[in-house]
């Protein structure tokens, strides 16, 4: 059987918080890249290309390549 717990107040959600950016998208210019160093250098496009997906930046565009112990994104439009 599960417990029923009373009282327990909700945490505020992570939008409301102002969640702090991990990467630089908004500050990059055309032709700026920023480097992420990572074991897992296939895992760690996926989530930097979800991370782009998710700030919806349709006016800009970027590319990552898998260099020496991480990757590297640019900006390119």
């Amino acid at each position: 059987m599960i417990a029923i717990d009373k009282e327990i107040p909700i945490p505020e959600s992570r939008k409301s918080t102002g969640r702090k950016r991990i990467y630089p998208f908004r500050e990059l210019e055309i032709g700026d890249s920023f480097f992420v160093e990572t074991e897992e250098p296939h895992h760690q496009v996926k989530l930097l290309l979800q991370s782009v997906r998710q700030s919806r930046f349709p006016d800009k565009k970027f590319t990552t390549r898998i260099v020496n112990n991480g990757v590297r994104m640019w900006r390119v439009e």
